[in-house]
């Protein structure tokens, strides 16, 4: 879904994302973020916010 190599699954559940693992006889949840977290940084390093955010914010 989000381009990065894993075995983890994700849907999306009432404005939270569930990250979970499927094994041979059980489902583990990895995480559970809202919506408004970033979780790509998170999870992936990955920033899902622009250049021009991160200046105008300071962050």
């Amino acid at each position: 879904m989000y381009g990065a190599d894993t075995d983890c699954l994700c849907i999306f559940v009432a404005k939270n994302y569930v990250f979970y693992r499927i094994e041979t006889d059980c489902i583990y949840v990895v995480n559970v973020y809202n919506e408004r977290e970033d979780f790509m940084m998170d999870l992936f390093g990955i920033s899902g916010r622009t250049q021009e955010s991160i200046d105008y914010w300071g962050e």
